[in-house]
């Protein structure tokens, strides 16, 4: 293998190929690369190689031909000079102030528009490959095709049934079987199926799995495949993984469903509305997944999922307020109490221009507690907002974010004293940004 890297001379008589069989003479745009490739036998293999030649419009004699080789395509391998390359209107274009005399091994493979030196007939008439079975109706490139017959002959046998077109996937049968239907691992009276056009590889495994030998079936079948792939896709790229989520996506009923209502955003719907039913706990209702009237059950299920947040939003409050009810207290001119519901926060910011009403959601857990500090002789109008999280002060706000007074200061240092509560009174409170 070791000598496919090192320089080989130019093949013979490729000048006079590029002058008299290309668009050499015809083209004027400088710098455009055009290819031209030969095949060969290497090692008992087949090896092709790409050559490229440099045409422009100073250059109008046959001495003025650049040609260098820029890749070998060797063992289902491809191994390319080091030459600087770019897309070029779909096309690769090659520029030659590099060295094509060192190869290495690339991991993709490069589609190359070349015009080959050799034809078809006379390479198999060179190297005696007379019954490998390709013919110029074959779908497959010649070279990739007298690839795979080398590694596996028997693929002769699919190229004079007429099946060439499968040799493609050679590797999904099993050639060391006599018959055909065992080759491609399927029921005898499904051949007839391998002919038709619609019929491709994915076909080929719903056929051996269900044994289905109606090719309607069969492409619905793949069709159901294809819609839950594409569920599947959508919620992968979801954060939150639900695995009540992915047994509904994988069933059959659920593609079935989806695509009689096929189009790009009802994936997108329907699976939010899966999640919806988790959160409602009506995931195994068969009758709540496939409503006769989707828009509309997802409208409903979108409303009582809402309602239900509201409801436990409002029930954590009411229970946060019972629990903390008992640290209400009154004394000269200020009183302070615990929030009560949730819109008492949104009234809190509204009033005072600080976000406490993003702390709802933790209220309502009882991860934290708000209370508020209010004036005697105006006991619903926002004064000061305190944050008390474990028997704690952890932040008391005015309005604009701003500090309390001096006399507030003092209020609150009484109160947490008489309920053994840790707050500092020049502490370096944070902000309800």
């Amino acid at each position: 293998m070791i000598s496919i890297l090192k320089q080989w001379p130019l093949p013979k008589g490729i000048k006079d190929f590029i002058w008299n069989s290309t668009d050499f003479q015809t083209n004027k745009t400088l710098k455009t690369s055009r290819f031209v490739s030969r095949m060969e036998m290497y090692n008992g293999k087949p090896i092709k190689r790409v050559f490229g030649f440099l045409s422009a419009s100073q250059f109008r004699s046959y001495e003025d031909i650049m040609v260098k080789e820029i890749a070998r395509f060797y063992d289902h391998k491809m191994y390319l000079g080091y030459v600087s390359c770019n897309l070029y209107n779909g096309n690769k274009t090659v520029y030659y102030d590099v060295h094509p005399d060192r190869f290495e091994k690339w991991d993709s493979i490069w589609t190359f528009y070349d015009q080959p030196m050799i034809n078809p007939e006379e390479f198999l008439e060179q190297n005696s490959l007379h019954y490998t079975g390709w013919n110029k109706d074959c779908d497959m490139p010649f070279f990739d095709y007298i690839c795979r017959y080398i590694d596996n002959p028997k693929i002769e046998l699919l190229s004079k049934a007429g099946l060439g077109w499968w040799v493609q996937y050679i590797r999904y049968l099993d050639t060391s079987k006599k018959s055909l239907h065992e080759v491609f691992k399927i029921k005898q009276e499904c051949l007839p199926l391998l002919k038709e056009p619609t019929f491709g590889l994915q076909e080929l495994f719903v056929c051996r799995k269900t044994g289905y030998s109606d090719i309607r079936k069969i492409v619905a079948k793949v069709a159901l495949n294809q819609k839950r792939k594409e569920l599947l896709r959508q919620y992968s790229q979801q954060f939150t993984k639900d695995d009540s989520i992915i047994q509904v996506i994988n069933d059959e009923k659920t593609a079935e469903y989806c695509s009689k209502r096929h189009t790009y955003f009802f994936c997108n719907d329907y699976i939010d509305y899966l999640k919806d039913l988790v959160k409602l706990g009506a995931i195994t209702d068969r009758k709540m997944l496939y409503p006769a009237d989707f828009l509309k059950a997802h409208a409903e299920v979108s409303k009582q999922v809402k309602l239900t947040a509201t409801k436990r939003m409002i029930e954590g409050f009411l229970k946060q307020y019972e629990a903390f009810a008992k640290y209400t207290f009154a004394e000269g001119m200020y009183l302070i109490r615990p929030v009560k519901e949730p819109n008492e926060l949104y009234v809190e910011s509204s009033v005072l221009h600080h976000c406490v009403r993003t702390y709802d959601e933790n209220v309502a857990a009882g991860t934290t507690e708000i209370m508020f500090i209010r004036k005697k002789d105006d006991p619903e109008t926002p004064f000061y907002t305190l944050e008390l999280k474990k028997e704690k002060v952890i932040q008391v706000r005015g309005e604009h974010n701003k500090t309390p007074e001096e006399d507030v200061r003092a209020f609150v240092g009484r109160w947490a004293k008489h309920f053994k509560i840790n707050y500092t009174a020049d502490q370096p409170y944070f902000r309800y940004y």
